[in-house]
């Protein structure tokens, strides 16, 4: 059972998981096939394994979380509500092989930095789609 699953409140649901990229797995790949046989390949590899497969990025209708570890546990936890800005970081190659990191910025000194992750544009979409569910605005709403 993930930390996500456990963790969830009364009437809290998953909106939005986000993973790692194919070009994280092919560096992991590259580093055991490369510098496998003199063992720190495999180390690597292990490496780039455990942190994907210990890693949680999901946002909730109530919140962002972001779990790492795997004999170590962090979680950084962001309420919907107290979400002010969401910001993408994408270079020339992030942007042709559709990755990025995210920065979630919070009320007061509450940042979340989120690793590179496949389609961060559709993950900060979900942030804004629950943070805004009136999609007529604060204006228009009745």
């Amino acid at each position: 059972m993930s930390y996500i699953s456990k963790t969830l409140g009364q009437h809290e649901i998953v909106i939005s998981s986000a993973h790692f990229h194919w070009l994280y797995w092919m560096g992991a790949w590259f580093a055991l096939l490369s510098l496998g046989l003199i063992g720190i390949g495999f180390l690597i590899f292990f490496h780039f394994w455990i942190t994907a497969a210990t890693t949680e990025i999901v946002v909730t209708n109530h919140r962002v979380v972001v779990k790492t570890g795997w004999l170590r546990r962090d979680t950084r936890e962001l309420p919907i509500r107290s979400i002010e800005l969401v910001t993408i970081q994408q270079g020339f190659w992030a942007l042709i092989f559709g990755y990025g990191r995210l920065v979630i910025h919070g009320s007061g000194d509450a940042d979340i930095k989120i690793r590179p992750i496949a389609d961060p544009l559709l993950f900060r979409k979900a942030i804004e789609n629950v943070s805004n569910p009136n999609p007529d605005g604060p204006i228009n709403a009745k």
